[in-house]
């Protein structure tokens, strides 16, 4: 892909992406390549941001499916390859400062502070967990009426505390349906399974519920939870073991 094609796909992309956060009333920060900074509650107050936040997040993933979907129509007549592009959204909410950062010459408005960092640390660990969204406890708590699967308790780089992590699994409509209190049950006794160290059944539910899961949450049971519990199946673990998850990487 030359530059001037690259240029033209990331605006592409972008483009719907940005129109996703403008539209729950989120604020743009910046770009960073094919990344969006983005942030909720400032200039203006806002009390349900933690739900619009989600609410973009939802839209985002929606509209992937949709430029990929074009994307592949494009690239069929010419025979060239398309390989599915995937993004991850890492949320968080918490006090952070808010303002106008940089020099007297020139100046950003922005966002900075440990909060931030944790929404960053949580975005790149989606690709480690195999979900594209992923939320920490306090925004979960800020919307509680979506669908909402607790991952594991995950130590992130530069922490010294776990802290709970949770997967989006839709909105409200898909929280009430009885296939996802199903699967929510399901996804809870393997949770209860994998802390008490029975690996061997947190397996054999990990697989049922990935036959039952939507296909943004496939990865999640396949790449994560099966993988994760066959290697404490094997592994000696001693009395200090925890059901915590270190994230190595940022």
């Amino acid at each position: 892909m030359s530059a001037v094609e690259l240029t033209s796909f990331l605006n592409e992309y972008l483009t719907p992406m940005t129109d996703a956060v403008l539209e729950q009333l989120g604020t743009v920060d910046k770009y960073m390549g094919d990344a969006i900074m983005a942030f909720w509650n400032a200039p203006l107050d806002d009390r349900e941001h933690a739900v619009h936040a989600v609410r973009a997040a939802l839209h985002m993933r929606k509209l992937l499916v949709d430029l990929n979907r074009r994307w592949t129509d494009t690239a069929s007549p010419t025979n060239r390859v398309f390989h599915q592009v995937k993004f991850g959204v890492g949320l968080n909410t918490g006090e952070c400062c808010v303002g106008n950062l940089g020099s007297s010459r020139r100046f950003d408005y922005s966002a900075i502070g440990d909060e931030v960092n944790i929404a960053s640390r949580l975005e790149g660990a989606s690709k480690v967990l195999g979900v594209d969204i992923v939320a920490s406890a306090p925004t979960r708590e800020g919307a509680p009426d979506f669908a909402w699967l607790e991952i594991d308790r995950v130590l992130l780089k530069g922490k010294t505390l776990p802290t709970a992590v949770f997967a989006l699994a839709g909105g409200p409509e898909v929280a009430a349906s009885a296939d996802f209190r199903e699967l929510a049950k399901l996804h809870e006794d393997m949770l209860a399974a994998y802390r008490e160290r029975d690996f061997l059944e947190a397996g054999r539910l990990a697989g049922e519920a990935a036959q039952r899961a939507p296909g943004e949450l496939g990865g999640l049971y396949m790449n994560y939870y099966l993988e994760r519990f066959a290697l404490l199946a094997t592994s000696k673990l001693g009395e200090a073991w925890e059901p915590v998850f270190v994230l190595e990487t940022k």
